[in-house]
């Protein structure tokens, strides 16, 4: 449990799902194939209209599963790069 809540804790409420996983762009580098970020979003369950939803507006599950697919999310915000290599 407390794996998830530091995720959870890392995810800024008011970016959009887009932005917390590639800031500044639309595509994340997934097991080292470059790929859009509405069909990473999909691998994971979420639906399209979730992509421009402001995190704080997910469910409690669907905060985890963004912070666990995007777990360096506090590295990449200060470095500006767009990777979700997990």
């Amino acid at each position: 449990m407390a794996y998830f809540a530091q995720h959870r804790e890392a995810l800024d409420p008011n970016l959009s799902v887009v932005d917390t996983l590639c800031p500044g762009g639309d595509h994340v580098t997934f097991r080292g194939a470059r790929v859009h970020v509405s069909g990473y979003l999909a691998r994971f369950l979420f639906r399209s209209e979730h992509a421009k939803l402001a995190v704080g507006q997910l469910s409690g599950g669907e905060q985890s599963r963004l912070g666990h697919r995007a777990p360096d999310v506090a590295t990449r915000k200060s470095a500006g790069a767009g990777r979700a290599d997990q």
